[in-house]
């Protein structure tokens, strides 16, 4: 737990910094930030849960990190479609009595981020007050999820070297994961995103 907090720290004190900045847009940029760090933390849970597979070997990670990066359908929802694929247990699971209210602020956000992101008017009119709030609301997400996945598979999203943890002695693999190569990783994720639904 210690850890995972000190880790949590180090990574979001940019957001800290923005949000300590005193900047006209400080709110925007700290939204935006906290967004692409929820992001990257679902990418993250996703790459471990994929490196865990006894396919995936030094040798040939890089095939399955670039078709990873390839896959232009990764976002949100299709990554926790995977993340649940490939976990024995559901992150809704995982998470808990709070995940149901997690996602429908996500769900709101998501009608304007995509306009922030751009640097474009969202035409919602939103206060500072709601763009503080959300924030945090962005912020308790990353926090109940690497502390709650800490706890279930062993690592939590925020700390780097995903391959070598997911590699570590004490990390337990699937007993069967849907694709023994590369190949069949590529249509295995294909068609997982396929089938998620895409929100932009």
């Amino acid at each position: 737990m210690t850890s995972t907090s000190h880790t949590l720290d180090k990574e979001l004190v940019t957001v800290e910094a923005v949000r300590s900045s005193g900047g006209t847009t400080w709110r925007v940029d700290a939204f935006t930030l906290m967004w692409v760090k929820a992001e990257k933390q679902l990418s993250r849970l996703f790459c471990f849960l994929v490196f865990r597979s006894p396919a995936v070997s030094h040798a040939n990670r890089e095939d399955y990190v670039s078709i990873i990066v390839t896959n232009p359908k990764l976002s949100f929802d299709s990554l926790i479609k995977c993340f649940d694929a490939l976990s024995p247990t559901s992150l809704k699971t995982i998470v808990g009595s709070e995940y149901d209210e997690f996602r429908e602020h996500i769900e709101r956000m998501r009608k304007y981020r995509n306009k922030l992101l751009h640097g474009q008017f969202t035409g919602q009119k939103i206060k500072s007050k709601q763009l503080e709030e959300d924030i945090g609301v962005l912020r308790r997400w990353v926090e109940t999820l690497a502390c709650s996945c800490a706890c279930a598979i062993g690592y939590d999203g925020i700390g780097r070297d995903t391959f070598p943890k997911a590699k570590h002695p004490s990390v337990q693999s699937m007993q069967q994961y849907p694709f023994s190569d590369a190949a069949e990783f590529k249509r295995w994720l294909a068609c997982q995103t396929k089938q998620a639904k895409q929100k932009t």
